[in-house]
């Protein structure tokens, strides 16, 4: 190395990531002929010690100048050790769907990619430099009843080839590790290959251990997806369906539905049969809301206000997002949300799998109890003053309230036969194109 280069120190931007160790937290590592090297997290001096050989070797490395001109321009090293990283949002779902091609070779989808962001069950960190995606992290935040606070998984580290060794990973790690603290997670599994060298020095970097005495042993098997879920399948008939129940709360007995409904439905879709089984008009905003692992917060699935008040949280548009991105597996729950002024509230429960039955038409209903309550009575405390109303033939407002009911109104009956289903894409053009 020729003593007479010179490297200005610039110390790390706000906003920007931490380097590793080894980089000494100095996006621009300064050298100098007397051998000292000032770094934005402090002075080194002794040009021939441990970690000033290790910074100089690493500088060398990240900029490629080994062998090359004294005259090497200080630009190289900048773009290659200035990376921003943040929590990912919907707009780097191109980007993430090929860096993770080039990851995994599986391609996923921008729009697939945009719905899971959206979703906001994973946490997905991308680092960015100079405005170019260099790499992105994953984290999957998990609660139990079996454990007193959140566990979390690191799922995946990826930097393109072209910006490793510059700080980037350690950078992701460290970022993700910060926001899973904020969300008071105190212990992180990371699942890496026994022969993956680089991850595992990575990881031991930042304190990860392999315990030995773990009795723990990794059990692994895959399952085979319906034909019309293969990669490349293309559209096919579905070969299965997804079972509900919905109930209705604050209303006893209880008015409750199972429903049928094809696996491929939008959540959407999913609100148009749950307000067709029940008996509900449609004519109020409704919402799905599903709890965020790992946090206090919910997201909120239906349709987004044209003019939300400040500081409401956004509401993402049903028709925008499958049913499978937030009931995955039988025993998903969600709250749904009919007529915000009412405030009927129901209990949604994704209940099993079935097979589709040859000739039979979906979403169907197939049991349940109970009448659905008319539209605008007032909520269920309404509901329960109208039944004491009509229930009593001398109440003196039992005339004007069977007028109001059309005449009259059994809240015990109910025939799941008789419900009948509209398409979704015909009620959404009719609710907004007006056709």
């Amino acid at each position: 190395m020729n003593s007479d280069w010179q490297f200005r120190c610039a110390p790390l931007p706000a906003g920007y990531a931490e380097r590793s160790t080894d980089m000494m937290d100095a996006s621009v590592v300064a050298f100098n002929r007397g051998g000292t090297a000032e770094t934005g997290g402090g002075v080194f001096e002794g040009r021939r010690s441990p970690q000033w050989s290790r910074l100089c070797r690493t500088a060398i490395r990240a900029v490629g100048l080994d062998g090359a001109s004294r005259d090497a321009p200080l630009a190289a090293w900048r773009e290659l050790s200035m990376a921003e990283i943040r929590l990912a949002k919907a707009s780097d779902a191109d980007a993430l769907s090929e860096m993770n091609c080039e990851f995994s070779e599986v391609h996923i989808e921008p729009r697939a990619v945009r719905s899971k962001l959206r979703g906001g069950r994973e946490l997905v960190a991308i680092a960015s430099v100079d405005g170019a995606a260099a790499g992105f992290a994953c984290a999957q935040v998990r609660e139990s009843i079996c454990y007193p606070t959140p566990t979390a998984e690191i799922t995946e580290v990826f930097v393109r080839a072209a910006c490793r060794r510059c700080g980037i990973a350690t950078g992701l790690l460290t970022f993700l590790e910060r926001q899973l603290v904020q969300r008071r997670v105190t212990h992180i599994h990371i699942l890496t290959g026994m022969r993956n060298g680089p991850a595992q020095a990575l990881y031991a970097k930042f304190g990860y251990q392999y315990d030995k005495e773990q009795p723990e042993v990794l059990l692994e098997k895959q399952l085979a997806l319906p034909a019309q879920e293969q990669v490349g399948g293309g559209p096919r008939k579905e070969s299965y369906v997804c079972q509900f129940r919905v109930s209705l709360r604050e209303v006893e007995p209880a008015v409750w539905r199972l429903i049928e409904v094809p696996s491929r439905y939008s959540l959407w879709d999913l609100h148009v049969a749950i307000q067709d089984c029940l008996g509900w008009k449609d004519y109020h905003l409704h919402a799905f809301r599903f709890e965020l692992p790992g946090t206090d917060k919910r997201n909120e699935v239906g349709i987004p206000a044209e003019y939300p008040f400040e500081g409401d949280e956004p509401v993402l548009p049903d028709w925008e997002h499958s049913m499978r991105e937030y009931f995955p597996s039988p025993g998903a729950e969600a709250e749904y949300e009919y007529d915000h002024g009412d405030g009927w509230v129901h209990d949604l429960v994704f209940e099993a799998v079935l097979p589709r039955l040859e000739g039979q038409r979906y979403p169907r209903c197939v049991d349940g109890a109970r009448a659905c309550p008319p539209e605008d009575c007032g909520g269920p405390s309404g509901y329960e003053e109208m039944l004491s109303v009509i229930a009593d033939p001398r109440h003196e407002e039992i005339e004007s309230t069977l007028t109001w009911l059309g005449g009259r109104f059994d809240p015990e009956t109910f025939d799941p036969r008789k419900v009948r289903f509209e398409s979704p894409r015909k009620r959404w053009e009719k609710a907004f194109r007006g056709d």
